[in-house]
């Protein structure tokens, strides 16, 4: 039983992990795409794919915004275009 709840806590952790870097990626590419301070970015998780991995993020900032989509068959996000909005936020 032991075994099975550490094998569980690593994979959960690992996750999470997973998760930080893809939305610090996410910021980082939308603070290029809109040339725009990464502090001033702001994200949400969309979706998930069958792993558990987010695989979708809206981000909003500087009056601008857009969704990221990740490929099941890439490991780079890319910028969905038909997402993009001009908004007063």
């Amino acid at each position: 039983m032991k075994a099975v709840l550490i094998v569980v806590s690593a994979l959960f952790v690992s996750s999470c992990v997973d998760d930080e870097e893809s939305k610090s990626s996410v910021l980082k590419r939308a603070s290029f795409d809109f040339d725009c301070p990464e502090t001033q970015i702001k994200s949400i998780e969309l979706s998930r794919n069958d792993g558990g991995h987010v695989n979708s993020y809206g981000v909003n900032g500087c009056g601008k915004k857009t969704v990221y989509l990740k490929p099941t068959w890439d490991d780079y996000w890319v910028r969905n275009l038909n997402s993009d909005k001009t908004s007063e936020l």
